[in-house]
């Protein structure tokens, strides 16, 4: 029973080891990702609960193998997803899956868990595009919608409808069987979701010419056989490689040709310089400002530059920015990178290992997640490293104690670190180092460190208790 205990990251696969476990709960935590399959290995399990997380994906129809599960809840997980497995046995007294998108497929015959039907794709079409008038057998009626002979909808041809306006429309993340999407000429906004490529498994061709989108093309797209993007003249930043082949369209936009990019360049001639990237990588704050991001009274205070245009500090702190961290590796004489009190989310990406000018690294007071990651130690001119107030776990690399300028080193209140501090810390010497609030502490041979209490035992047990 691990209910409510502040963890954070995938659900272990080992714990499809315990062949003897009759109860796992798992709720009220901080769980990602999907619900391994392997859980089904647990031959003798009773009762399991993995409600109130941030579960994705779908149930895995392996769990109805289960034939000793008396109650399954999985409430509470807003992006879980897609039809409820069948076949679940009558034994299954107890099951919640309320607050999901899991629903009951057309032929679904068993346990309800308290779940709707699914909608038709028809129905996922409307909520969609709410504003424009959906016929309940759109397969056969609605111009521009082409569908399989199982009703599933394999094209979209929206184009010139003023009516779709606003941020991409999620909902068809829904549509599975999607191959063809085309929006041309409407008013959407926003910036293109990354998951347009990755939630889509048959997608090959996008058309979004003439809106009003922002920011930067996702590099999930880059499998794509079509992708048409132009007259939006707010993306911009370095264009994504593609595969030989592509048919693209970039008239129109901010966007730009970096070095080592392959693939067509869809009309684009301009070479990246920092501003563009910025423009890329922070839309709501740089967009229209890729010529002058170090001179605009507007910007100037969010970004130095250097007397060439370089860009050395991003200067981002309390900014309402979400999502992934972007990738701003093409600044290429970087110092400063400071995004504290803003919204992003996921692991810290790798790119940043290989940015050899930073000095000051500030990501605190986010919600990322994931290990501290030992390419820290690959930065030798890095000084000062604040990784505080997010949700990160694991253990603190021996990598960043190896840091030879290191001055500063903040990892305090992310819960799920844990493990003594590494031999490499012994003798360092640090003006400032605070890992308060987590479960770190320092070897018994150390001097008193970081703000961390004394070991008490030589190991500790991870978030799994191992």
């Amino acid at each position: 029973n691990l209910d409510e205990q502040k963890i954070v990251g995938p659900i272990p696969e080992q714990l499809s080891t315990f062949s003897q476990l009759d109860t796992l709960i798992l709720s009220r935590n901080q769980f990602t990702g999907p619900i391994p399959a392997s859980l089904a290995k647990l031959t003798k399990l009773k009762t399991l609960s993995v409600a109130s997380n941030f579960l994705t994906g779908t149930i895995p129809s392996e769990l109805k193998d289960l034939k000793s599960l008396r109650s399954f809840r999985f409430d509470d997980n807003p992006a879980l997803e897609g039809p409820f497995p069948t076949g679940f046995t009558a034994t299954l007294a107890s099951c919640n899956g309320t607050t999901t998108d899991v629903c009951l497929g057309p032929s679904h015959s068993g346990v309800s868990c308290s779940l709707a039907a699914c909608p038709s794709e028809c129905g996922i079409l409307s909520a969609a595009f709410p504003a424009v008038t959906v016929k309940a057998d759109c397969c056969n009626n609605m111009p521009g919608i082409t569908c399989d002979t199982s009703g599933s909808i394999t094209a979209i041809n929206l184009s010139n409808n003023k009516q779709i306006k606003g941020d991409f429309p999620v909902d068809l993340f829904k549509l599975k069987s999607l191959k063809s999407l085309q929006l041309d000429n409407n008013a959407l906004t926003g910036t293109i979701p990354a998951e347009l490529g990755t939630a889509l498994p048959l997608l090959t061709s996008v058309s979004l010419e003439g809106n009003a989108l922002i920011g930067r093309i996702p590099d999930t797209l880059a499998k794509l056989d079509t992708l048409k993007f132009a007259r939006n003249a707010g993306l911009g930043g370095p264009l994504l490689s593609l595969k030989a082949g592509t048919t693209c369209t970039g008239l129109g936009t901010a966007m730009c040709l970096p070095a080592g990019r392959t693939g067509p360049a869809c009309g684009i001639t301009k070479k990246c310089k920092d501003c563009d990237v910025l423009a890329g990588a922070f839309p709501t704050v740089f967009s229209g400002y890729e010529s002058d991001c170090c001179t605009n009274r507007d910007v100037y205070r969010f970004a130095k530059c250097d007397d060439d245009d370089f860009v050395t500090q991003v200067l981002l702190e309390k900014q309402g920015l979400t999502g992934s961290l972007p990738d701003v590796r093409a600044l290429s004489k970087l110092s400063k990178l400071e995004l504290r009190f803003n919204k992003y989310t996921g692991i810290i990406p790798e790119y940043l290992g290989n940015m050899q000018t930073l000095r000051w690294v500030d990501l605190s007071d986010n919600q990322l997640s994931g290990p501290v990651p030992a390419f820290f130690g690959n930065i030798k001119l890095l000084e000062r490293l604040y990784l505080n107030d997010n949700l990160l776990q694991g253990t603190i690399p021996s990598s960043i104690g190896d840091l030879q300028k290191l001055e500063a080193f903040a990892f305090n209140n992310n819960y799920q670190l844990y493990n003594p501090l590494p031999e490499s810390f012994k003798d360092k010497s640090i003006f400032f180092c605070t890992g308060a609030f987590t479960a770190v502490c320092y070897p018994e041979h150390f001097p008193p460190l970081c703000q961390v209490p004394r070991c008490k035992c030589a190991t500790r047990l991870d978030a799994a208790g191992q």
